[in-house]
């Protein structure tokens, strides 16, 4: 928002003055919509909102039962920025549109749940993560070894399952203790 708004004083131009008065009134407008005590996630949160909304993506969230406190924010921007990135390039090429987050504790873990469309079903690697559908593989695919990664640092684990009939992908991320805590 600061740099549309720094933008938007420097330019001269009507056309590129009408459309960042635009970009800003969209970005005010669902800006903030997370409040789930903990800042980084509402950060996160409020700008997937705000992207799903531009691309005329449904996202939903529900955060209420574990807002991820016991993650580095670091490492939360690391695994909800990566699984979040990926869930909605998958659901702008589906049919439905649709990336849910949802969040909860089960025997002292914490679950994090990303769902989205997805019209066919991603094929994995044999270190069970999905094969990039980019042009370039070589390119593309460190996003989900970064969370993998991250998720060591917990004791975590994240498990890609596809439900056929709904068309949709589910994420499930399992975090522990964070080591050195």
């Amino acid at each position: 928002k600061n740099h549309l708004a720094a933008i938007k004083s420097l330019n001269t131009d009507t056309e590129i003055d009408g459309y960042i008065s635009k970009m800003l009134e969209s970005l005010a407008e669902y800006s903030k919509v997370c409040h789930s005590g903990n800042r980084t996630l509402d950060v996160i949160i409020d700008k997937y909102v705000t992207e799903c909304k531009i691309n005329g993506l449904n996202f939903e969230f529900d955060l209420n039962n574990n807002n991820l406190s016991g993650m580095q924010p670091y490492d939360i921007v690391s695994v909800l920025g990566n699984l979040l990135d990926n869930a909605v390039e998958a659901a702008k090429n589906a049919e439905t549109k649709t990336v849910r987050i949802e969040t909860e504790i089960r025997n002292d873990y914490s679950v994090i749940i990303v769902s989205n469309s997805c019209d066919t079903p991603p094929k994995l690697n044999k270190t069970e993560l999905p094969i990039t559908t980019k042009t370039d593989e070589k390119l593309h695919g460190f996003g989900l070894k970064s969370v993998k990664k991250t998720l060591k640092k917990y004791g975590g684990d994240i498990v890609f399952d596809y439900d056929g009939s709904s068309r949709l992908l589910f994420v499930t991320v399992m975090v522990g203790e964070c080591e050195g805590k």
